[in-house]
């Protein structure tokens, strides 16, 4: 079976962890972050926070840097969950977020860093990072997913120009090319081994046939487009799942090497300074 590569390179709205010691800021972000559509977790200290990202598909979290003694730092945090869940991405938003210390401490552990925001911050800026970092985590499961089938992803990427944020696709290829994601993958599983993935391709063939025999019978007919209409949704429903299935399954199977972090952040800052 081939993958379906999505049309949208951005799958279902991803699980955000708000880790923050404060409880005014913490549920301030868990609504305003609900209110653009995403899930959110949480976790009140550095220490609580691994835990929580590894029971969920958590792909993104917001993270303060600083916590009362007994916590673990932000980014030692951080790192704790991408030993796990290598392709998290991290948006630090605290008031240290200009202190040298983090920065540098950041740049040396090789964590995957979205961005850097202050308190008070402005929310669109935030929802902008965040989708930043949507986009280039679909491009990759996509990318790999391409490779597994024995193709190469160029025109795939070439297809994308114009249609992602500023700077994405330079980080994305970036990223490929330094090898954060190693060359040495884990052998994946055929597409249709994959838990869910034969049952949703199931699924969809039989939506595709009952669209096309709707479409014989009432050809013509005035009302057809709205008769259609619950079936198609059904199947963007369906591509959706099969989108979401397919970047979990890419995500778990995947090595980091940590040291070739601060490779990239080099260059995805250079890139993203001629914006």
């Amino acid at each position: 079976m081939l993958a379906v590569v999505p049309n949208d390179v951005a799958t279902a709205p991803p699980e955000i962890l708000v880790v923050d010691d404060e409880t005014l800021v913490r549920d301030g972000l868990e609504r305003r972050l609900k209110h653009y559509g995403y899930r959110v977790r949480s976790a009140s200290t550095g220490s609580q926070a691994p835990e929580v990202a590894n029971s969920a598909n958590v792909s993104i979290v917001l993270m303060d840097l600083a916590f009362p003694a007994g916590s673990i730092d932000g980014i030692d945090a951080a790192v704790e969950i991408q030993k796990s869940q290598p392709l998290t991405s991290f948006i630090f938003v605290s008031g240290h977020s200009d202190e040298p210390y983090f920065q540098e401490k950041v740049q040396r552990a090789g964590v995957r860093v979205e961005g850097w925001l202050g308190k008070p911050f402005d929310t669109q800026e935030l929802v902008r990072l965040i989708e930043r970092g949507r986009q280039k985590l679909g491009v990759l499961a996509c990318v790999q997913a391409i490779r597994q089938e024995g193709r190469n992803p160029a025109g795939y990427l070439q297809g994308l120009q114009g249609r992602l944020l500023a700077g994405v696709l330079e980080e994305v290829e970036a990223e490929l090319d330094t090898t954060l994601v190693q060359t040495e993958i884990r052998p994946l599983a055929r597409l249709e081994e994959i838990p869910d993935m034969t049952a949703i391709a199931d699924s969809m063939k039989t939506l595709y046939g009952e669209i096309r025999d709707l479409i014989a019978r009432r050809a013509g007919e005035p009302g057809l487009q709205e008769a259609v209409r619950p079936l198609r949704e059904k199947l963007r429903a369906l591509q959706q799942r099969e989108a979401e299935v397919m970047e979990l399954h890419f995500r778990s199977r995947l090595l980091f090497d940590p040291r070739k972090g601060a490779k990239l952040l080099a260059r995805a800052e250079r890139l993203l300074a001629r914006r």
